[in-house]
């Protein structure tokens, strides 16, 4: 699994150190040091004489695994916890942090000696404002600009220093890409310009001539002048010569850096294909979600149909949140109903699903009954409904009461 990079608020070293004494005290760190082994009823060697005390056995790693993986989650910063979605458990999760951690540590090590070229003595005929570019020859390394505002995309956390030709240094304080519109007589083309470094300390912009050659781009020298084409025959601008060398003017595009769409909730359960039929009564359990969620109208009796909200998938997708209301449902026998609440409607969704961690926050609890199901109760005792084993994950058949909708 690829490592995650994270933001600057959060402390791996602390957080490693008090999440591991809280799932020791709790009976969970074997779970995350360990994993949990693939379903034993599901590999075909095994499945014929696999006796029930150890399908028992192998229910309790997944339900303690979904435990391990609510207090990992719930100590996580808003950052550290978007970029451990790809994650399928607990033990991913650590190993993922744990690995994050120390290559954002050796990274830091190679940043400190990371070092460009600008081999140029000075400025000195032409007026260099924000849209001129010195193109630089033999030894500058990368393009540079001193201009923020024109950066699409800017990685701040890029580090290093570019040595001058007086053997002085500027600091960079990042990397990332300026979009330009190309000069193509009546037609216009934009060009992403990549890999540019941000060096606050320049006062000029920096095209390096070996990197344009290097990615195809090419010169035709005229007298007083040069025309530098892309590799399509696009014209980059207009250029006018320095006594120190040719310059561009190029026609810049401001624009908002772009940056992750930002999600309100987060479903990243993978949706593992199966023969189970998932209804309007069948509800997914699952230890990825962070709230309840249905693709069904027809299942509430109260919806707020104003509540908007994004609903990031594990695969990256964003659905749209069209409501948040109640749904209310009979428990287990028939003498009791119960509402629950805040469940968001998303019409998009493939099942419906239960936020394991919602339904510990109200008091839910789970255990395993004779036959090796998994129990699930509210907080006086009564029984939700009947439990099945879906692939991996718990599903949950509720009797719905459906209708009587109150907007």
């Amino acid at each position: 699994m690829a490592a995650a990079s994270f933001s600057d608020d959060f402390d791996y070293e602390t957080w490693a150190l008090t999440t591991k004494a809280t799932l020791t005290e709790q009976g969970l760190w074997d779970v995350v040091e360990n994993g949990v082994p693939p379903d034993p009823s599901k590999i075909p060697e095994l499945s014929a004489t696999i006796k029930s005390q150890e399908l028992s056995q192998w229910r309790d790693l997944v339900i303690k695994d979904m435990n391990a993986l609510q207090v990992m989650q719930s100590s996580l910063t808003d950052s550290a916890f978007k970029k451990t979605l790809s994650a399928s458990s607990s033990k991913d999760v650590w190993d993922m942090l744990k690995k994050s951690n120390e290559q954002a540590r050796l990274s830091r090590l190679e940043e400190e000696e990371v070092e460009y070229l600008m081999l140029v003595e000075g400025v000195d005929k032409l007026s260099y404002d924000e849209d001129m570019w010195m193109i630089c020859a033999k030894g500058t390394t990368n393009h540079m600009s001193p201009y923020e505002k024109y950066f699409s995309v800017l990685d701040r956390t890029h580090k290093g220093k570019v040595m001058l030709a007086d053997g002085t240094f500027l600091r960079v304080e990042g990397r990332g890409h300026v979009r330009i519109t190309m000069k193509e007589g009546k037609k216009t083309k934009t060009k992403t310009m990549r890999d540019v470094i941000f060096v606050p300390g320049l006062n000029v912009n920096v095209l390096s001539i070996d990197l344009m050659i290097a990615r195809g781009y090419s010169l035709e020298s005229k007298p007083d002048t040069c025309v530098f084409f892309d590799r399509k025959g696009a014209v980059f601008g207009d250029a006018v010569m320095d006594k120190k060398g040719p310059a561009l003017r190029l026609t810049m595009i401001e624009g908002t850096q772009e940056e992750e769409i930002a999600v309100d909730y987060v479903m990243a359960a993978v949706i593992s294909k199966t023969d189970l039929i998932y209804d309007e009564d069948m509800w997914m359990v699952s230890g990825f979600s962070t709230i309840h969620m249905t693709p069904y109208e027809n299942v509430f009796t109260a919806l707020d149909r104003t509540h908007k909200g994004k609903v990031g998938l594990k695969d990256g997708t964003v659905l749209k949140a069209e409501g948040k209301g109640d749904v209310e449902i009979v428990m287990k026998g028939g003498k009791k109903r119960k509402t629950i609440k805040n469940v968001l409607y998303v019409p998009e969704m493939m099942r419906n699903v239960l936020s394991f961690s919602q339904m510990e926050t109200y008091g839910c609890s789970f255990r395993e009954g004779g036959g090796g199901e998994c129990i699930i109760s509210d907080e006086t005792g009564a029984v939700y409904g009947d439990t099945t084993w879906d692939v991996k994950d718990m599903a949950l058949r509720l009797e719905v009461i459906k209708g009587n909708r109150i907007s």
